[in-house]
């Protein structure tokens, strides 16, 4: 058996231990591990004693960070005696394993490997003999919209573009393969395989051949190699166009115990901050602990702290950014509060990458996948495109983004941006200074709920209704003109009152004003009454104004109706009754009852 397949499987941590006479693990970017880490760490002693390193013989191990998995494959190819030259040889890595047996769906999320999880994946050594009985080689199952079109989405396609050209220069025979696979929607993603020997030597030759040549023009210091993917892919492709049968195979992915670093502002309207936290907290999936970094201007809002209270491994630490910018020498004076938070990010949250969200946001999922799935290995800044029509445009807009906090910090953007920031916003800023460095959500993990639609959910490539392809989404962003705490009927409201009957009753409601609470019973009264406040708004192309506004422009130049109900009273039964019982007091009041 050890003589016919040898199945590497990449580690750059600690984690569960897969290891038998077939699956072998191996220890990526050792070389750089030993200078990084002490000695006696023991995570490094656990993976010097537990499996096989990429830094011995001949070798790439230095280049890890840019390389990734690549380096165990180049050691592979060059050190191939070392794995007692299997006549078969495989990839997989510490979380995404091989599925071996039929299945038609890309990835299956698994939290955690528990003891029969070799069964799930349908893997036993001793019947790996067969895997090769109706194929030649074995390939990952993957799915996109175009090939070409993703890559271009999600990372920088003028890097794509190089390595094609290098590829169709130094491997002519490829060209049309090439060509006819950035048209395709199948693509085999994580550089996970398992070819023959021959097979895998001309693969590695092949590919080396093109990241050599694509590594003298550009400089890899901050890039890594998700071209080798796609280069992976099309040398597949080649093989099968050849005559190969190929045999498709979907992946686990295991799902590991995860802190998510969240920053949120807090200043005036607490109660808005508390329902975000509370979306987040309450979709979260139970690996995922999220830790809240609440932003302030020296008035902290402490009773946010209980939001989290209920939920294991959620914490809360509050930062005065007037405060943290003056001691690291900025002057905070030239920024504008809450609209220039995300600037301050890298300089105030310790995390390298950092999720900055703002009282518009409502999650569904889970933010732990939301997190991984933001590519900011790529881009320093990632966040909803300008041009929601248009998801190549990597312009971005709105309050919400994934921040690679400590290449900002490196690069020193707030010191870049802080002369120009009066009158901008911080997307603007973003734009403007990071240009390249600026990358946008994928289409498949948020919603915006748009003014200028009329309250439409706007997104690309919907399957289904619209309701399938909000719940489907990790986030919905409520654009301004539609909030709920301002609009009861604005689209999908409804989501928002449900979490905010959650909030502790010690956080205060600052984000209604009086004039809001005139609105509130206007639009309860034309909800009783049948008549639909979007066509009432659309006919006198009235738009409802932002938080920050001073009062609300009402619905209708017709006088107001004699308030039944204050809000003085409204929060006093509240607090009495709870939130559910205090909506159907309004409506019972406003019918007259």
């Amino acid at each position: 058996m050890n003589n016919f397949l040898k199945i590497l499987i990449c580690y750059h941590k600690k984690d569960v231990l897969l290891k038998d006479d077939v699956l072998t693990p191996i220890h990526v970017g050792r070389a750089l591990a030993k200078e990084r880490m002490q000695p006696d760490d023991p995570e490094l002693k656990w993976m010097l004693s537990n499996m096989i390193g990429d830094d011995t013989g001949d070798n790439i191990s230095r280049k890890n960070a840019s390389y990734n998995e690549l380096t165990a494959i180049y050691w592979a190819w060059k050190n191939y005696k070392e794995l007692g030259d299997p006549a078969y040889i495989g990839f997989m890595h510490y979380r995404r394993h091989f599925i071996f047996r039929k299945n038609e769906s890309v990835v299956q999320r698994v939290n955690g490997m528990g003891e029969n999880y070799l069964d799930y994946i349908n893997y036993n050594p001793h019947n790996m003999v067969h895997l090769f009985d109706d194929c030649d080689y074995i390939a990952h199952i993957g799915r996109v919209d175009e090939v070409y079109k993703h890559y271009k989405e999600n990372h920088h396609i003028e890097d794509l573009d190089l390595a094609l050209s290098i590829l169709k220069e130094k491997h002519p025979s490829y060209a049309k393969t090439a060509d006819d696979f950035l048209k395709m929607s199948k693509v085999n993603f994580c550089n996970m395989f398992i070819m023959p020997k021959k097979m895998f030597f001309e693969y590695c030759e092949w590919l080396f051949s093109i990241t050599e040549e694509f590594e003298k023009k550009v400089d890899l210091s901050e890039k890594r190699l998700f071209i080798s993917e796609r280069l992976t892919a099309i040398f597949i492709e080649q093989k099968k166009r050849e005559g190969n049968k190929q045999k498709s195979l979907s992946s686990t992915f295991v799902q590991a115990p995860m802190t998510v670093p969240v920053a949120i502002p807090c200043n005036k309207d607490s109660f808005l901050t508390a329902v975000t936290m509370l979306s987040v907290l309450k979709h979260a999936d139970k690996n995922t602990k999220v830790k809240f970094y609440l932003l302030h201007t020296g008035e902290a809002q402490t009773t946010l702290s209980r939001v989290a209270e209920p939920y294991p491994g959620a914490s809360v630490t509050f930062i005065d950014v007037t405060k943290g910018l003056a001691e690291r020498g900025y002057d905070p004076t030239k920024l504008t509060f809450p609209d220039h938070y995300p600037l301050a990010v890298s300089e105030l949250v310790p995390d390298k990458k950092v999720l900055y969200l703002d009282e518009r946001s409502l999650f569904f999922g889970d933010i732990g996948n939301f997190y991984t799935t933001c590519n900011n290995d790529e881009f320093r800044v990632i966040g909803i495109p300008q041009d929601l029509a248009n998801p190549l445009d990597r312009r971005v807009y709105g309050n919400v983004f994934s921040l690679n906090a400590g290449r900002l910090r490196t690069h020193g953007f707030l010191s870049k941006v802080i002369n120009e920031a009066a009158g901008k916003t911080s997307a603007a800023l973003f734009n403007a200074f990071e240009t390249d460095q600026v990358g946008i959500f994928p289409w498949w993990i948020f919603n915006v709920a748009n003014a200028e639609k009329d309250g439409e959910i706007l997104y690309d490539r919907t399957r289904g209704d619209t309701r399938w392809g909000v719940w489907n989404r990790a986030l919905l962003y409520f654009d301004r003109g539609v909030e709920p705490w301002y609009n009861l009927q604005a689209l999908y409201s409804v989501y928002w009152w449900e979490v905010a009957a959650l909030v502790p009753a010690s956080v205060p409601f600052s984000g209604i004003s009086p004039e809001a609470g005139d609105l509130w019973t206007e639009q309860s009264r034309m909800l009783c009454t049948g008549k639909r406040v979007s066509k009432v708004m659309k006919e006198q192309k009235k738009a409802i104004p932002s938080p920050s506004a001073d009062a609300l422009i009402p619905l209708t130049e017709e006088p107001k109706p004699k308030r039944k109900i204050t809000l003085k009273a409204f929060f006093r039964y509240w607090k009495k009754h709870g939130f559910k019982q205090t909506v159907r007091k309004i409506f019972q009041v406003l019918r007259g009852k």
